[in-house]
């Protein structure tokens, strides 16, 4: 019979550590957030780029953010990193906090 014959919740790649191991607050700690929402994001920086009088090689060159990867983020097929939407917030004149709210819908965006 083999040690791991008991039916258990295997916690990523330690076989050995199971839930029943842990304190009671680590499963607080380890649930993921909800997705993002992608297309929202893109809708809200293609919002503020055309707000911003720009046309996607005008954010190109304010931001230093290559074309293709703008089309990609306005398209919401990408998940970009926090240094590439800094630079296209300061292309287009928008706080930061304020042009990525659309990705996290499930949040109350009025205490912002």
């Amino acid at each position: 019979m083999s040690c791991h014959s008991s039916p258990r919740e295997d916690i990523g790649h330690y076989p050995a550590l199971t839930r029943r191991h842990l304190p009671f607050w680590v499963s607080f700690v380890i649930t993921p957030p909800p997705p993002a929402d992608l297309p929202a994001l893109g809708r809200a920086v293609a919002k503020a780029r055309e707000r911003a009088g720009l046309t996607l090689d005008g954010l190109a060159e304010a931001s230093g953010v290559s074309r293709r990867m703008l089309v990609e983020v306005e398209a919401g097929r990408i998940n970009c990193t926090v240094g590439v939407l800094h630079a296209i917030s300061h292309g287009v004149g928008v706080a930061l906090p304020d042009l990525v709210r659309a990705a996290c819908p499930h949040l109350d965006n009025s205490a912002a």
